[in-house]
């Protein structure tokens, strides 16, 4: 009788293997890779830091090197992941029998999708990692979701799900956090406009411009409240949302005039709740993406997006994604990146958390 043998590999071994990879020629690495698909190539780069370092001076592969645009609709059409100009990233199979899902969340490199069952009140989550496969399902109270994030993997045993929206219980918008004991708790914030996670603590963005810190053991503890400096015109309603770049806690606070003009605000939250929140005119060369159904994404370096730049708006007049500049202090297209009948948001694969033999690729029956 076929026995099967796993057999584990030491880091060391992993490292050394890796070096001798690292070795071959340029262009038979290039070889090899053209042959696999994307989701296999973000694997390969992800087995070890020699790996990592030749694949990133392959430079057909930085067309396609996240972050990605995750695109949706309301229609009985697929999903797609998409490049910033709009190409298409193939052979991500398990985006398939997704129609009729709705996104309502883009974090760590997980999807989070809803649908409500036939006569369910609340709605039913799943958590999929497009590129493994891998899918945790939830169940909560809410009836709708306007968007929900995680604090790390969930196939961790302390990851925790936060999300905003409303329920059969709340007239109101509320945020509400599942800990990491399961349990699901209310937040006193009052409508709030976004949520992030950062450092082990939930930071919660209001419509009233605060910034409230809550702490877990394992329950949420509000920590602090923070007021946003943030003068409202009279003909421009803002919106708002958190990000990190270069450890920092910023405030994207974004309005569209009357007159079709946006008015674009970034501050940066105190280290100490006591200090004051200031604006900044620089990302210190960093880039951010951001999107209403996707936290916010930061990354640096790369030769397919702009520095100092802040890409996810849009106009009521215009079907194009658009973006900031924070040198420029103006706006400008990106081309390829329709609008038109798509919920878009951003997302990256988590590279360095990538541990194949921790994965598990279920059926994907998202009507079970």
């Amino acid at each position: 009788m076929a026995s099967h043998v796993q057999v584990q590999s030491t880091a060391t071994e992993v490292e050394e293997e890796g070096g001798r990879w690292s070795q071959l020629p340029l262009d038979l690495m290039e070889t090899l890779l053209k042959c696999l698909s994307i989701s296999d190539r973000i694997c390969v780069t992800a087995v070890c830091k020699p790996w990592q370092s030749v694949t990133s001076t392959l430079g057909f592969l930085e067309a396609a090197r996240p972050p990605w645009l995750i695109a949706s609709t309301f229609y009985n059409w697929p999903w797609s992941l998409k490049t910033v100009v709009g190409e298409p990233v193939s052979d991500i199979k398990f985006l398939d029998n997704l129609q009729n899902k709705w996104l309502c969340g883009s974090s760590t490199g997980w999807l989070l999708i809803s649908w409500r069952k036939h006569n369910h009140d609340c709605l039913h989550i799943c958590l999929l990692n497009p590129i493994t496969g891998a899918k945790v399902e939830l169940f909560t109270c809410f009836a709708n979701i306007a968007n929900g994030i995680l604090s790390a993997s969930p196939l961790t045993k302390d990851y925790m799900f936060a999300a905003t929206g409303y329920t059969k219980y709340h007239r109101r918008k509320v945020a509400i956090v599942r800990t990491t004991m399961g349990d699901y708790r209310s937040l006193e914030a009052l409508n709030p406009m976004n949520i992030y996670f950062h450092g082990g603590r939930l930071y919660v963005l209001t419509q009233s411009w605060e910034v409230i810190v809550y702490e877990f053991d394992p329950d949420p503890v509000m920590l602090s409240t923070i007021r946003v400096p943030l003068r409202k015109e009279h003909d421009c309603w803002y919106d708002g949302q958190l990000a990190e770049l270069n450890d920092d806690i910023l405030i994207i606070a974004y309005g569209l005039h009357l007159c079709q003009e946006f008015d674009i605000k970034v501050f940066k939250l105190p280290e100490m709740a006591d200090d004051p929140v200031v604006q900044v005119n620089s990302l210190g060369g960093g880039t951010l993406l951001i999107s209403q159904f996707s936290e916010a994404v930061s990354t640096k370096g790369s030769a397919a997006f702009r520095e100092d730049c802040i890409y996810g708006f849009s106009k009521c007049s215009r079907e194009t994604m658009m973006a900031y500049s924070m040198k420029d202090e103006g706006m400008f297209e990106l081309a390829g990146i329709g609008l038109r009948h798509q919920t878009l948001a951003w997302f990256t694969p988590d590279l360095s958390k990538m541990e194949t033999s921790n994965i598990e690729t279920p059926a994907m029956n998202l009507e079970a």
